[in-house]
């Protein structure tokens, strides 16, 4: 077709976009299973991407949790440690000590996964506990590790008078 106008093809993607005789323009099946594969393969890669970032969250959060748990285990053992300043005897899942407050003989020691201080809950968790004590003069070092019941180790350290 020709406009007469303006001298040029009134469509001139008509040409172009003819189908041949007996054809029928559209998609074909084949067309529609490619574009169907194509569009799975997609969507499994992002699900797949999407399940790995999910495991890495969960399995960081897990891994948050125990530093946490491990954090505060050691700041309340480390509070109950702090207590003691003069060492009256030991053995090597207690000792006994005054505190700086008072001249009342006091008491720490693991029993069933559990830190007393005077029977009282100081720290629990614990798989197992262990003081070891190094005598100088009159002072006394006293070294302490624990392992979790979830298997971290924690440990510490203070240094004490010894009493006479």
């Amino acid at each position: 077709m020709h406009d007469k106008k303006h001298g040029a093809a009134a469509y001139p993607l008509d040409s172009i976009m003819r189908t041949r005789p007996g054809k029928q323009a559209g998609m074909t099946l084949l067309d529609l299973v490619v574009a169907i594969v194509v569009a799975g393969i997609l969507v499994t890669l992002v699900f797949g991407v999407y399940l790995n970032v999910t495991r890495g969250f969960r399995s960081q959060t897990k891994a948050a949790r125990r530093v946490e748990e491990m954090i505060l285990t050691k700041d309340k053992i480390a509070a109950a440690m702090s207590r003691v300043s003069t060492l009256k005897g030991y053995s090597g899942r207690r000792i006994e000590f005054y505190s700086s407050s008072s001249d009342t003989l006091h008491g720490l020691h693991f029993k069933s996964n559990t830190l007393l201080l005077n029977n009282e809950i100081a720290a629990g968790g614990l798989k197992s506990f262990q003081f070891d004590i190094e005598n100088n003069d009159n002072r006394a070092l006293i070294s302490w590790d624990a392992e979790m019941s979830t298997g971290a180790w924690l440990g510490g350290a203070t240094v004490v008078k010894l009493a006479n």
